[in-house]
């Protein structure tokens, strides 16, 4: 074989390594759901009450205090892992830790399979867990917070910022045709304490 077409060969090798690695990190992954709630809320949520932030007109789900809200999915591609992503609205005087007036936790989880999160947040001097777990981990409030005071809720009566958001993210291993995700606030919530979610991303891989 001349060296002329051992370089052509080589070059088509290439290629077709470069499609089939391509092609594999496309298929690899598929969004099977994604919600900012701008628009109909389906009945894949237990909950479709959804709201405006003050500022930014930022449509959410919720807010919520105490309790549980889930996402159901059926009928899922082949796949051996889920990707779940969303933006946490944390609205009002959390007090994190706090044994006195909480612990104020939310909880992430898959019914009938792992907790995905299970801490505390803080607008107020007091530590909160995340991007910890609680019990065990303790960080200064707003810790991990993609924005502060940016939704326009009123002030904290007590010194504290009234709102925050957090950018969360898991990945985990699943295979079943159908999952429920549950978002859960913690029992110490007050009425002066709440959260929601937006920009809702579900991915199979």
């Amino acid at each position: 074989m001349s060296k002329t077409k051992i370089i052509a060969f080589i070059a088509i090798v290439m290629s077709l390594s470069l499609f089939v690695t391509l092609g594999g990190n496309l298929l690899a992954q598929t969004t099977v759901y994604t919600n900012d709630f701008e628009g109909t809320v389906g009945a894949e949520w237990c909950s479709t009450s959804v709201s405006t932030t003050p500022v930014g007109a930022r449509k959410f789900l919720g807010p919520f205090g105490c309790g549980t809200r889930s996402l159901t999915f059926t009928g899922l591609p082949s796949h051996t892992e889920v990707t779940v992503s969303c933006d946490l609205f944390i609205i009002g005087s959390w007090v994190g830790n706090s044994s006195a007036w909480g612990p104020d936790s939310w909880d992430l989880s898959v019914d009938g399979g792992p907790t995905l999160l299970h801490t505390t947040f803080s607008n107020s001097g007091a530590d909160q867990a995340y991007p910890g777990t609680f019990p065990g981990d303790s960080h200064l409030a707003q810790t991990g917070a993609a924005e502060n005071n940016t939704l326009g809720y009123p002030p904290d009566p007590y010194g504290g910022e009234p709102d925050s958001v957090y950018n969360l993210s898991f990945t985990f291993a699943h295979s079943a045709s159908s999952l429920i995700l549950k978002f859960t606030g913690g029992p110490a919530l007050e009425i002066a304490q709440s959260w929601g979610i937006d920009n809702v991303v579900v991915q199979v891989r």
